[in-house]
């Protein structure tokens, strides 16, 4: 904790793993990770930033699989001066090692929300993806997503009705190049409880 606008926050970890406990002088194998947040607001606008780092060697708890060497980072920014009009964007990233296989990854997203009263509502969001391997198999994959979507919701009374639109396009780079594009619409119908 920092002061009234602004919050920190840090974490350390070290492991120390014996290789052969039956061995008089067993050698040893020590990590090291390690992870530090910033979140704060200045008035409309506010702020997250979140970093973390884990060693080649950090021995993760009761984790078979456990991701090594491991580099994130990730920052959000948004804007809200009243009721009306939003706005919020993020980017994350990280590349880590696990069973021996090195996964890189990104992703990239927005929003903007209108919310005028007793009028619809209007909300658009955007997301990329980037993955380098698949997150089942570890094969190599390069592969981006993208996604747009709309939708509004209307309210009267204890109705309330909602319409999205989404586009998105999966584009697959390895181990050959292939897209594809899908296209939905939503349509929902519900009861809201009156005060």
């Amino acid at each position: 904790f920092i002061s009234e606008n602004l919050t920190a926050y840090g974490e350390g970890a070290y492991s120390l793993k014996n290789l052969n406990l039956l061995a008089p002088s067993g050698s040893e194998e020590s990590g090291k990770a390690a992870k530090f947040g910033l979140s704060g607001a200045l008035g409309p606008v506010g702020l997250t930033y979140d970093w973390k780092r884990v060693g080649a060697k950090f021995a993760a708890i009761a984790d078979p699989s456990p991701k090594q060497d491991v580099w994130e980072n990730a920052g959000t920014l948004s804007f809200r001066s009243n009721s009306l009009f939003g706005l919020q964007g993020s980017q994350n990233y990280q590349k880590y090692i696990q069973s021996g296989v090195v996964y890189e990854n990104s992703r990239q997203f927005g929003r903007a929300q209108l919310t005028p009263e007793n009028l619809p509502s209007l909300e658009y969001n955007y997301l990329k993806n980037n993955e380098s391997n698949d997150p089942v198999t570890g094969s190599s994959i390069q592969r981006t997503i993208t996604r747009d979507s709309v939708e509004t919701i209307y309210q009267k009374w204890f109705l309330a009705a909602s319409l999205k639109g989404t586009k998105e396009k999966w584009l697959n780079r390895s181990p050959s190049e292939e897209v594809t594009d899908y296209q939905k619409v939503n349509f929902g119908l519900a009861t809201v409880g009156i005060e």
